[in-house]
């Protein structure tokens, strides 16, 4: 029995060396909110947590986004709407800005966007991080004339 925890915990080690990711998203998935007709932005890094220097593919996966909505990406530089991946090296242990952008239209909703950041060299070295936009409608309280009134003496 000892010879098999021993196995199998060393296989889980070894597990976790042969297969650790080289890079980071910060945070994790992304959850923001905003009013209508704003754009929603979301700030992360893409850390190379190595010594090694990696070619990083950042694609977005899905742009699930409401009627009149869209999204972009910043990376190395700023990029249309309808571009959906960027290519960049990052070197040891080097960090990389990335933000998404979610422009709303005028009626409250939500959208999802998707990105993956992958090892160029080895694809399955990948990681993706979902970002949920959502809109609210402003709340207005109307104040009657009676809650209005004010006597001062």
């Amino acid at each position: 029995m000892r010879k098999v925890v021993f196995l199998l915990s060393g296989f889980l080690f070894l597990s976790g060396k042969l297969f650790s990711q080289s890079f980071a998203f910060s945070p994790a998935d992304t959850f923001n909110t905003g009013m209508p007709e704003e754009e929603i932005t979301f700030f992360n890094i893409i850390s190379n947590t190595t010594s090694n220097s990696y070619d990083i593919d950042v694609i977005r996966v899905q742009n699930a986004t409401a009627l009149f909505w869209g999204s972009a990406f910043c990376l190395d530089m700023c990029y249309s709407a309808s571009k959906d991946s960027a290519r960049i090296t990052l070197l040891p242990n080097e960090q990389q800005d990335f933000s998404v952008h979610v422009f709303t239209d005028v009626l409250p909703d939500s959208s999802t966007v998707v990105f993956c950041v992958k090892e160029a060299a080895n694809p399955s070295n990948t990681i993706c991080q979902r970002f949920y936009a959502s809109t609210k409608t402003a709340s207005v309280n109307p104040l009657n004339e009676t809650q209005a009134a004010v006597t001062i003496y």
